[in-house]
C-alpha cells in the first residue's frame, strides 16, 4: 500500500511539474512570436566611431547541472552509508513487516532485503537524472521567452522532487535497521509518508504560484 501511494505521488508530481513546464514554454513561444513594436526614428547625432561588433551568441540549450539532482543523490548516499553501518549489526533473518504492537511478523534474508531496499533508491536517483536531462533539452524554449530564470528552477524542482519518495523509502529502511539492531522504532511509516507528501505538495504549490506570477508579469 505504501509503495502504491508513493508511485501515485511521484506520478502526480511529474504531471504537475510537466504542466508548469508546458505553460512556461507556451508563454515563451507566444512572446517570441509577437511582432516587435516599430522602433522610433533615430535622433540626429554625430557619426559614431567605428567599433568592432561583438559576436552574437546563439541560444543554446540549458546544460545539465548536478544541482538538478542534488537531493536524490544526497538521499541515495545516506541510504548507502546507513546500509554499510548497520549491515553487520543485522541478524541473518531480518524482520521487515511489523504488527500493530511493533513486533516483526515477516522476515527475509539479510542480503536480499538490503538489495530490495537499495535498488529502488538507485532507480529513483537514475530517474531523476533522466528527468533533468530530458527537461534540459527544452531549456532553449524557456530561455527564449519573458521568464529566462524559470528554466533552471523548473528542471531543478521536477528532478529533486524524486527525493520525496526516496526519503520515505530511506525512513522505512532506517526503521527496519533500528528495530533489528536495537529493537526500537521511529515514527510510523504511514505518518511519515503523509508528512512528506504534504511538504512536497506545499513546495510544488508555492513554486507553481510564483512561476505563474512571473510569467504573467515579466516586466516586474
Amino acid at each position: 500500500m505504501i509503495i502504491l501511494v508513493i508511485v501515485l505521488f511521484v506520478f502526480s508530481l511529474l504531471i504537475l511539474g510537466g504542466g508548469v513546464t508546458f505553460y512556461i514554454v507556451r508563454r515563451a513561444r507566444e512572446a517570441s512570436s509577437r511582432p516587435a513594436p516599430p522602433a522610433p526614428p533615430p535622433p540626429v547625432v554625430a557619426p559614431p566611431r567605428p567599433v568592432v561588433a561583438a559576436p552574437v551568441e546563439s541560444a543554446a540549450p540549458i546544460g545539465f547541472r548536478w544541482r538538478y539532482i542534488l537531493w536524490p543523490l544526497i538521499i541515495l548516499a545516506i541510504s548507502v552509508v546507513a546500509t554499510a553501518f548497520f549491515y553487520n549489526r543485522l541478524p541473518e533473518q531480518v524482520g521487515w513487516r511489523f504488527a500493530a504492537d511493533g513486533s516483526a511478523d515477516k522476515f527475509a534474508d539479510r542480503g536480499a532485503l538490503v538489495a530490495i531496499l537499495l535498488v529502488p533508491q538507485v532507480v529513483l536517483a537514475f530517474g531523476a537524472g533522466i528527468i533533468a536531462l530530458v527537461a534540459s533539452r527544452i531549456g532553449t524554449l524557456m530561455k527564449a521567452g519573458p521568464t529566462p530564470a524559470n528554466a533552471g528552477a523548473v528542471i531543478s524542482l521536477m528532478s529533486n522532487m524524486v527525493a520525496l519518495p526516496q526519503l520515505v523509502l530511506c525512513f522505512a529502511m532506517l526503521d527496519i535497521f533500528l528495530y533489528n539492531a536495537y529493537q526500537i522504532h521511529l515514527l510510523k511509516l504511514w505518518v511519515f509518508a503523509v508528512l512528506a507528501m504534504l511538504v512536497g505538495g506545499i513546495v510544488l504549490g508555492v513554486f507553481f504560484v510564483r512561476a505563474m506570477r512571473q510569467v504573467r508579469s515579466p516586466g516586474k
